[in-house]
């Protein structure tokens, strides 16, 4: 009962553009969480903005595009900004790189990608290394968790037992 008001509060809250910033923020600072999601994000941003250039989209529009599939208010907002710097001549890796969102390995590449002329080409091998990165870390954390999934099974083990028998310890003390 408890975890369904606290979920239908946050839905409720999260229907509220700023409500959903809040939210958005917190999913930025959960300590494990964070880092896997920022990965997901770059990956999903990436994969799609190298599709759309790689298909002929200007870079602007691209930008455009690319920025709800983030799912993320904060990193849309980022994406927007950049994209409002690269309409005033400003490379797009510059602007990334003055944004703490996006880790210097992305805006880096994305210099190379720009110099070369293969912008789309760079953004998939981001898209990629992201995507094994976030898999990797998404491995690390479910194997990590397995002993307290464990330990929580066992104490619910424990309970039924202790449920069980009591009662029939205590009925068959009742006889002596």
């Amino acid at each position: 009962m408890f975890f369904s008001l606290i979920s239908y509060g946050v839905r409720m809250i999260g229907k509220t553009k700023e409500g959903r910033k809040r939210i958005d923020e917190l999913k930025f600072k959960i300590p494990i969480y964070s880092k896997l999601y920022k990965k997901v994000i770059i990956a999903e941003f990436s994969r799609t903005l190298g599709l759309l250039i790689g298909a002929g989209v200007s870079i602007v529009d691209a930008l455009k595009t690319s920025s709800r599939t983030a799912n993320n208010v904060i990193v849309e907002e980022a994406i927007l900004k950049a994209d409002e710097q690269v309409e005033k001549g400003f490379t797009f890796s510059s602007t990334l790189a003055k944004n703490p969102l996006f880790p210097g390995l992305v805006s880096q590449m994305i210099a190379v990608g720009e110099e070369t002329g293969k912008l789309d080409e760079v953004l998939a091998k981001v898209s990629r290394f992201y995507q094994q990165e976030s898999e990797e870390s998404l491995k690390g954390l479910t194997t990590a968790i397995e002993p307290l999934i464990m330990i929580v099974l066992g104490v619910g083990v424990l309970f039924l037992i202790l449920a069980i028998i009591m009662p029939i310890y205590s009925l068959t003390s009742q006889f002596k």
